[in-house]
């Protein structure tokens, strides 16, 4: 649609420049003198050259007005243009880059309602991966190939090489982490009140460690 847009102005400028180019120059056209009469019985053969008309010079004809159509035409263009605009930055805003905490908090929409039903394993592993992938897109960090537990051990355990923004907020990582020992390794359960915790904590590093968007 901008495409075609584009070439409907260019179109209309490039006809307000020929009406512009064809104002100053009317066309010509030649006048012929019309015949004159010739009484009866004084035509002789000697008068056939008084037949022959000389050409006048040319008449000029007055010039459409093309001021009007170059004023509509560029007012046309103006407004075409600044639709273009307008649907360049509806297009833009339109891919517009998620911001990873955007994401980590929309992944865990449904963990209230797992909390409610008591869904203990479904939400250790929603809160679980998705702790691992906001970690990922939000610092650069790989954790494929270790289990949570290592990737927050790591993260903790390595303060002097990681952004100061994670070190500053990773007591949520390591309560997130206890947490989850307690689920995968010792078997117990989660009782309403850690699993509402557990959702606590990790929106609050979330929170804490997110980016501005630019």
């Amino acid at each position: 649609m901008i495409r075609y847009l584009l070439i409907l102005m260019t179109a209309l400028l490039c006809s307000s420049s020929a009406l512009l180019a064809g104002q100053d120059t009317p066309p010509l056209v030649p006048a012929l003198q019309p015949p004159q009469t010739v009484a009866p019985g004084t035509a002789t053969a000697s008068s056939s050259a008084d037949e022959l008309f000389d050409i006048k010079g040319p008449i000029e004809i007055p010039a459409a007005n093309t001021t009007i159509y170059l004023i509509i035409a560029s007012i046309l263009a103006l407004i075409m243009l600044i639709v273009v605009v307008l649907l360049l930055r509806k297009r833009t805003k339109k891919h517009k880059a998620i911001m990873a905490h955007e994401t980590a908090l929309l992944k865990l929409q449904p963990a209230q309602q797992l909390i409610e039903e008591h869904k203990v394993e479904d939400f250790v592993t929603l809160v679980d991966q998705t702790l691992r992938d906001y970690i990922e897109q939000r610092f650069t960090l790989s954790a494929k190939r270790q289990t949570t537990r290592e990737f927050i051990t790591t993260l903790t355990d390595n303060k002097e090489i990681l952004p100061e923004i994670l070190t500053q907020n990773s007591s949520h990582l390591t309560n997130l982490r206890t947490l989850f020992d307690l689920v995968k390794f010792a078997r117990a359960d989660m009782t309403t009140s850690s699993m509402q915790k557990s959702l606590s904590e990790l929106i609050s590093f979330i929170e804490s460690t997110r980016m501005e968007a630019q």
